[in-house]
């Protein structure tokens, strides 16, 4: 069937194998030259499932396999296939061939908050260069944050690095102004066959990166996706990719259903559909998704009195399960977890659970570390400065009426110093005048920061300098969170409990699977109905639609004040959290008797 076409997959219903057998099809039968074709996946772990799919001849049910020699090298993220127009372009960019990627979103959100002030702008503006670039929305609507934008990516390209987003929009930047050219000559060769996993997943740059390398050859586009499962609004993902795929590819474009799951048991696939109904408006019918497993299944609602007793519950059924099944445990918010971990530990449960470390401690110290090893390295040396600045314990010599934020705008300048002179920071910082007191202040703290042979020493200096830490209570809860977690992941059997935000769990599946946190304000967060509750509408659905055997939608009656306070004005009676809308929504001819504890 040639394209454009979108297959409307639905949970379990097989979108890798689609994209597999799309390929076999094309290399054996239609006799297509592995190089014309390019898969894109979501995720790198999509890209290695696919390649696996591909590969496994001892279990070809759905006749996917495919000789290693004769499948395409390029089965990529959208990210990775954005680097490789790059890497390919890199001159033409400016960069030179060594260039990195910065992810570190801290070190990115003050590189544009420096971009903000060097271009007459309040810091804050920082954030919309930030969110216009995840968006994929860089277009020039303000003339302003234009400016901040354009300087970011200089101040990016000065330190020979890209950020992920602008792997995208420099790959659409490639493609749209030089056509011709040999690079994207080369890239539209190899996208002849264009086939996109998890369409309802790609921002406006994406979008438009996927309309280039398919212009004129729209026959090759082959996008499965499900727009029910369309869950990252928050960098620029939407349903009406799906929606409007005929206007955007013309009247040859064609829409077909998948319609067989072969995961979730018929109670729990009809429970999940009879939630997402509610999105009605904003979703394309999907006539005939029924099941095939012929498992029973069950959806209980767990109603507990407190989140103690609710982790308990939880580590309890978890024990009798882990070693002959697969569990997995989905939070809104990961800071839910720590109760169901606590008690998981208290049975001698082992799980996996990768924590956000983004803003702890320790990896401050690590680049800190990272600078001192290469001084050259400005992006660290800037993020430390920051920390520095704002550190209250250290005494900095401020002019009357000055603030610690206020002065972070001349550290900016150093920038402009630094590409004027084509220097470091710290060659820059090391050659500032002694009446430019403050300045000074920050170079001698650095000074301060070195390697010593004794690490008592060390971690003195540099936390009294960078105070990575805001109370010894923090540093403890950082060091117990590493300690419980590294002895989680080596208690127990063979098997581990997962433990898994709600959004980190699209693509996967497990056995047993809890869903925590089902109260009004905690999830959903929003209570009139909206695109953003729609989205966590989604959210719930594919969470839902993770589970083989058995679901369990556990709420809490009360849960901690640092927890629970999303849910204020939002149903609280005497302090008693209000259960999730979501699961009023839900046909209770579908769901087991409560579960009241």
């Amino acid at each position: 069937m040639p394209g454009p076409v979108l297959i409307l997959a639905g949970p379990g219903t097989g979108k890798t194998f689609s994209l597999a057998k799309r390929i076999r099809f094309l290399v054996e039968d239609q006799l297509i030259s592995s190089e014309e074709i390019t898969a894109i996946t979501f995720t790198g772990e999509a890209a290695a499932n696919l390649r696996a799919t591909l590969s496994d001849e001892a279990n070809d049910q759905y006749k996917a396999y495919l000789e290693p020699t004769r499948q395409p090298d390029w089965i990529k993220t959208m990210h990775s296939l954005g680097y490789e127009i790059c890497a390919r372009s890199y001159k033409h960019l400016g960069l030179r061939k060594d260039f990195r990627v910065i992810s570190d979103i801290q070190v990115l959100k003050i590189i544009a908050s420096d971009a903000a002030s060097l271009v007459g702008l309040d810091r804050s503006a920082g954030e919309a260069v930030l969110n216009c670039r995840t968006m994929g929305l860089c277009q020039p609507e303000s003339k302003d944050i234009c400016g901040a934008c354009e300087t970011y990516r200089k101040l990016l390209r000065y330190e020979n690095a890209f950020d992920y987003d602008d792997l995208i929009l420099f790959a659409v930047s490639v493609i749209k102004k030089n056509q011709c050219d040999e690079v994207s000559l080369f890239v539209r060769k190899h996208s002849r066959h264009l086939l996109i996993d998890e369409y309802q997943d790609i921002n406006s740059a994406q979008h438009e990166l996927i309309k280039l390398l398919c212009s004129d050859q729209e026959d090759g586009l082959f996008a499965v996706g499900d727009d029910d499962q369309s869950i990252y609004g928050w960098r620029g993902g939407s349903p009406k990719y799906i929606l409007d795929f005929e206007e955007d590819f013309g009247p040859r474009a064609k829409v077909r259903i998948l319609t067989n799951c072969r995961r979730c048991p018929p109670k729990i696939l009809s429970g999940a559909l009879s939630l997402i109904i509610k999105n009605s408006t904003y979703r394309r019918a999907k006539e005939g998704l029924q099941s095939s497993v012929k498992r029973e299944g069950a959806i209980v609602i767990q109603n507990s009195p407190s989140a103690q007793k609710e982790a308990q519950f939880i580590a309890s059924k978890a024990r009798g399960l882990v070693e002959s099944h697969n569990v997995l445990i989905l939070v809104p918010r990961m800071d839910l977890a720590s109760e169901v971990k606590k008690a998981l530990r208290a049975v001698g449960v082992g799980y996996e659970c990768r924590a956000n470390i983004d803003e702890m401690g320790f990896s401050l110290i690590d680049l800190m570390s990272d600078w001192i090893d290469n001084q050259d390295d400005d992006l660290a040396l800037r993020r430390c400065i920051e920390k520095i600045v704002l550190n209250r314990d250290l005494s900095l010599p401020l002019e009357a009426g000055e603030t610690r934020l206020g002065l972070l705008k001349e550290v900016s300048l150093l920038w402009e110093n630094a590409m004027s002179e084509k220097s470091s920071l710290q060659e820059v910082l090391c050659r500032v005048p002694p009446n430019n007191t403050f300045l000074r202040s920050i170079a001698e703290q650095l000074g301060c920061v070195k390697p010593s042979s004794k690490p008592d020493e060390y971690l003195k200096n540099i936390t009294r300098v960078l105070r990575p830490w805001a109370s010894t209570v923090s540093l403890k809860k950082e060091i117990s969170e590493w300690v419980d977690d590294g002895r989680a992941r080596s208690t127990g059997g063979r098997n581990k409990v997962r433990i898994l935000t709600m959004q980190k769990a699209k693509g996967l599946s497990a056995d047993y699977v809890f869903i925590v946190g089902l109260e009004q304000g905690i999830f959903p967060r929003f209570s009139e109905e909206s695109e953003q509750k729609r989205e966590e509408r989604r959210l719930m659905y594919v969470s839902m639609t993770r589970a083989r055997r058995e679901l369990f939608l556990c709420h809490s009656r009360k849960r901690p004040g640092n927890i629970g306070y999303g849910a204020k004005g939002l149903g609280v009676h005497q302090g008693v959290l209000a259960c999730s809308t979501f699961l009023d929504e839900i046909d209770p001819v579908w769901l087991e008797e409560c579960g009241w504890r």
